[in-house]
């Protein structure tokens, strides 16, 4: 008998074990009929049914055809689910088996082959991750072993079991040196430079070679490269930042410059004084604040001054009381006025004296 021929009677016996169906057992794929339609939409063999409606066209109506749509849509829908759920329980294996058995079934569903893609890739990665544990792991113990024999010979001279052994050890190094740079190539394509740097100088301390060093000097040059992109990105950032604030207190500015002449304009030194000092510090050699400045220092002084005047004449008419209020109010618009600090503390005694006087008088 022709080998095609029997390698299809092979298959085909074989259909009903893999399918682990009951339901489905005496129907296989070569056999199928319209009358098996029904069990094969409850079994989601949508691709089978789509097959049949080609056979018999006789049996593909619209209904029928939105029934297969409908089906399959909510059985994409939960396959997708199911596979979701088992890819967050880090069960890989399992969901990609799962879109592959959903794949024969949906053939055409890029949904369910994009997301077995997606956690085929990350399956492969995790596997590469835990084999790259485990060879560190191995290789840690040799160089320990490595260690310990240097010492040993160092007090006695090796038998032969123990040079055997450390023969032995070393031809185990240099396959896991190996390993162990084949790894660290995967991770740099990867970028994780942290994993390459343990896996080359691993394989470094195992067995020096011309590729180990020459990957250890590009991933050198690489994180030296990053480390220079990351410096100019911050200093980038720093330099917007900079930008973004110079700006945002430049429209401050503007807005206290105009409280503080309003202020002037009416003659509100106190509001005037309080609007200009709020004024950022980054701005204070601007043009326009000197300006305002000198106007504020000016109206001040000439207040202060007339302030004093006004001040010491209540004095003179021991009108202590009014003179300490007109002097504290003067203070309060040039605090640093040493002048107006002697009058207040001169006002403030001689007002503690009176009231001294005051009360041994009424005893």
């Amino acid at each position: 008998m022709h080998k095609r021929t029997l390698h299809m009677i092979a298959s085909l016996l074989l259909l009903p074990l893999l399918t682990g169906c009951p339901q489905i057992q005496t129907v296989r794929l070569a056999q199928d009929t319209p009358d098996d339609i029904d069990t094969l939409l409850e079994l989601h063999e949508f691709a089978r049914v789509r097959n049949l409606t080609v056979k018999h066209p006789d049996v593909d109506t619209i209904e029928l055809q939105q029934r297969i749509d409908d089906l399959e849509s909510a059985y994409e829908s939960d396959i997708l689910a199911q596979a979701g759920k088992l890819k967050d329980n880090n069960e890989l294996l399992n969901a990609v088996e799962l879109l592959s058995e959903a794949l024969f079934k949906i053939p055409h569903s890029t949904q369910l082959r994009e997301l077995r893609t997606t956690i085929e890739v990350e399956r492969l990665h995790q596997l590469q991750v835990n084999e790259r544990k485990t060879l560190i792991a191995r290789a840690t113990y040799l160089l320990d072993r490595q260690k310990l024999y240097a010492q040993q010979i160092n007090l006695e001279i090796p038998g032969y079991e123990q040079r055997h052994e450390h023969a032995q050890q070393e031809s185990e190094q240099r396959l896991v040196s190996a390993r162990l740079l084949e790894h660290a190539r995967y991770a740099l394509q990867a970028e994780e430079l942290d994993d390459t740097g343990t896996c080359l100088e691993l394989a470094k301390r195992l067995d020096e070679g011309a590729d180990t060093t020459a990957l250890l000097d590009e991933l050198h040059a690489l994180k030296k490269s990053r480390q220079e992109t990351t410096r100019q990105a911050n200093n980038v950032r720093k330099a917007s930042i900079k930008s973004k604030t110079d700006r945002d207190e430049k429209d401050v500015t503007e807005k206290l410059l105009v409280t503080t002449q309003k202020a002037l304009d009416a003659n509100n030194l106190h509001d005037a004084r309080d609007a200009f000092t709020k004024i950022p510090h980054s701005t204070s050699q601007d043009s326009g604040v000197i300006a305002v400045q000198s106007s504020l220092d000016q109206a001040v002084r000439t207040r202060v001054k007339q302030l004093i005047v006004n001040g010491d004449a209540l004095y003179r008419s021991d009108r202590i009381h009014e003179a300490l209020k007109i002097w504290s109010e003067a203070l309060s618009l040039d605090p640093n006025n040493t002048e107006l600090r002697e009058r207040t503390d001169r006002a403030n005694k001689v007002l503690a004296n009176l009231e001294e006087l005051k009360r041994q008088q009424q005893k």
